[in-house]
């Protein structure tokens, strides 16, 4: 039965809508407006810097505007630079706007944006001059990476020919036709708004009768972001950055797991509280105390540990979840995979 109350509905829709024609204006002949401009996409790299250069096109007439959006990116330690126009051109455009994108965090990669807006007065050949984008470490302000954005030339072209003399003005598009009764609109948003708010309800109702799957238990969460984080980023690609994960994983476990404030602590603050904690043995406080500061010179001093550490450091962590995890109640381990 419902079912065909369904088709029914769509029936009824197909038919008001089969009244409406297909546009009030007709389609411009062949021939007239000429199909969107391709923009063209350049990147550069020196070190650790990366620059996008983006044109959105290669060429424009005179009343366009050409578009010349940069976006580089390197480590979140790292201060971006662009480069400075003073004044309102750049080479032989006008510098008609200068917009900066916010910064972006992603992952431990920094994001930073500027978008110039071009405008050209006459037909002809147009420089962009070279520009330079730098790069440097906070922590080390000896450690600098530059890329330098070779010149373009941009050609600008008019709307008439060379041997036009006396252009002649011609239609643009073909006559516009009557406008449709205020009927068919409403009768086409009624049914509209009908056939939605039928798909939203039934939705609804499946989503209501599905229930939940149940909770990963916390230790079970927890080894499957390390597993993650290996295939993502391996132990040897960026020690700093894995162990920062590494020990991300493991504040939020002991967060959630015995409701200490690991994220938002400083490792000296984190390890006052372990030591105040009657839930952790001695050996699990010393334990926590040298991996926490190991992991602190590796992520800041930027030490660069064995294999073997890091393979030693991997399996501190899982040991340490698992054997903690032992004691939650069954029913919160009956989710597990």
């Amino acid at each position: 039965m419902l079912r065909k109350s369904l088709f029914l509905l769509f029936l009824a829709l197909i038919c008001v809508l089969g009244l409406l024609p297909a546009g009030c204006r007709t389609s411009p002949p062949a021939g007239h407006g000429a199909p969107a401009p391709t923009p063209v996409s350049e990147e550069l790299a020196s070190g650790e810097l990366r620059v996008q250069l983006t044109l959105s096109s290669p060429q424009l007439s005179i009343a366009d505007q050409l578009q010349l959006t940069l976006i580089a990116t390197a480590p979140e330690d790292f201060a971006i630079d662009f480069p400075e126009f003073t004044g309102s051109a750049l080479g032989d455009f006008t510098l008609a706007a200068a917009t900066e994108a916010p910064k972006a965090l992603v992952g431990a990669q920094l994001s930073q944006g500027r978008t110039l807006t071009l405008a050209p007065f006459l037909p002809g050949e147009y420089t962009i001059p070279a520009m330079t984008v730098s790069a440097q470490d906070k922590q080390h302000p000896d450690h600098k990476a530059t890329v330098t954005i070779p010149a373009r030339t941009i050609t600008v072209t008019s709307f008439l020919a060379k041997d036009e003399k006396d252009p002649q003005i011609t239609d643009i598009y073909a006559p516009l036709s009557q406008p449709l009764p205020t009927l068919y609109y409403l009768l086409a948003a009624g049914a509209a708004l009908l056939l939605f708010a039928l798909l939203f309800y039934f939705r609804r109702r499946r989503r209501r009768q599905q229930p939940p799957p149940p909770p990963l238990p916390l230790h079970v969460a927890a080894l499957a972001a390390i597993d993650r984080l290996l295939q993502e980023q391996g132990t040897a690609s960026d020690f700093a950055r894995f162990y920062a994960g590494l020990t991300l994983i493991l504040r939020h476990y002991i967060e959630a797991r015995f409701g200490l404030k690991a994220p938002e602590q400083t490792t000296e603050e984190f390890l006052d509280s372990l030591r105040q904690s009657p839930a952790f043995s001695q050996e699990q406080k010393s334990l926590l105390r040298n991996f926490l500061g190991r992991c602190d010179l590796i992520k800041f001093a930027r030490i660069i540990p064995d294999p073997q550490e890091a393979e030693a450091a991997i399996g501190l962590c899982r040991d340490f979840i698992r054997a903690s995890g032992e004691n939650i109640p069954r029913s919160s381990k009956e989710g597990a995979p």
